[in-house]
């Protein structure tokens, strides 16, 4: 049995950053290195089935991120 990756220490509310550009898509503006998002919450388990991710939105639109892809803003 594998062990599951800890928790990412993302809140709901923090502000966050990518570190890298996230081009546009589905209708939703590209997100620059500069572009601040808030975090609505935290999905899966950290298994290698339902790995980590963290939600974040712009207040209109939301993506979903690896916790290594992201900073605190």
């Amino acid at each position: 049995m594998s062990k599951n990756t800890p928790r990412p220490h993302f809140l709901k509310n923090d502000k966050i950053t990518s570190m890298s550009i996230v081009p546009a898509y589905d209708g939703k503006p590209q997100i620059g290195r500069d572009t601040e998002l808030s975090v609505s919450h935290v999905t899966g388990r950290g298994s290698k089935r339902e790995p980590w991710r963290v939600v974040a939105t712009d207040g209109i639109h939301f993506w979903h991120f690896d916790p290594e892809n992201i900073v605190r803003a």
